[in-house]
């Protein structure tokens, strides 16, 4: 017997999360069968289903999306993903250029695993990104489109999605993904650096020169 009901008009969910507090923030598109560019849509709503806030974004659709530590959201969508916080308002947003993101999980440490597929070539990907959005590996499935993912846990992830054995056949297909380790890159001295590094320099040799 169902507890609440409540219904959007005019709005299509691809996805919804029960959040910390015990509320709720479902996420989709007011165009499902066209994905218009500012279409997509998230709703916060609290525990008895009462709407917190409406937003929407400069977006095509929402396909998924995951609660982040501090209350916001991430999602991933048609060519498009991005961090909104707490209130809904935009963090960070961020261009894949010919990738659906259908899948979204927050990394172990830091950032966030993008699954899908190439709407292009039909193929599928994975990629983790930094706490800004910043991607910093990435692998692609030529023959399979990824269309779910969830932490795995040895602190990798689960992929599910389509095998295509031939334009006529495929097979659900199931991957354990390793997070990959991603080692810092040294800062190279900029010029700033240089050029403090020539006046403590200079600074040295005049009083030298003065004693």
């Amino acid at each position: 017997t169902p507890v609440w009901n409540r219904t959007f008009p005019a709005t299509a969910a691809n996805a919804g999360i029960v959040t910390a507090d015990g509320g709720y923030v479902i996420g989709g598109t007011k165009s499902p069968f066209t994905y218009d560019i500012g279409d997509a849509f998230l709703i916060r709503l609290d525990a008895d289903g009462n709407m917190i806030w409406h937003k929407n974004y400069a977006v095509p659709v929402i396909f998924d999306l995951e609660e982040t530590a501090d209350g916001g959201v991430a999602y991933s969508g048609n060519y498009w993903y991005g961090l909104v916080d707490a209130e809904g308002d935009e963090v960070w947003l961020r261009n894949m250029e010919g990738f659906a993101g259908y899948a979204v999980v927050p990394r172990p440490t830091e950032g966030y695993m993008i699954a899908g597929k190439d709407i292009r070539s039909g193929g599928g990907f994975a990629f983790g990104t930094d706490a800004d959005g910043a991607i910093q590996w990435q692998t692609t499935y030529p023959d399979t489109a990824v269309y779910a993912a969830i932490s795995a846990p040895d602190g990798g992830y689960t992929l599910a999605g389509i095998h295509f054995l031939s334009p006529v056949s495929s097979a659900a297909w199931l991957e354990n993904l390793e997070e990959v380790e991603v080692t810092p890159t040294p800062a190279t001295p900029g010029f700033g650096a240089v050029a403090a590094g020539m006046a403590l320099l200079l600074l040295v040799v005049g009083r030298r020169w003065q004693d």
